[in-house]
């Protein structure tokens, strides 16, 4: 059976083999545990616009539940 669906939280309960697909081409795969601890602890945004810099960190603030730091302020 094949799932198709953005969310890895829903996957992961879902899903034994996961393959991540960038682009039309598989990217990663594996188990839900084996792709989430390759993932880490950091992400880093790129905002091509300064004046987009404070509603992206107000943003990922909300979805991450923590103050992120950022640069170019």
């Amino acid at each position: 059976m094949l799932l198709t669906t953005q969310y890895l939280d829903e996957a992961d309960h879902l899903a034994d083999d996961i393959a991540v697909i960038d682009h039309g081409r598989v990217i990663a795969t594996g188990t839900p545990d084996e792709l989430k601890s390759t993932i880490g602890d950091r992400l880093d945004v790129t905002v091509e616009d300064p004046t987009g810099l404070r509603p992206a960190a107000t943003v990922l603030n909300a979805l991450a539940g923590t103050e992120p730091s950022v640069e170019g302020a």
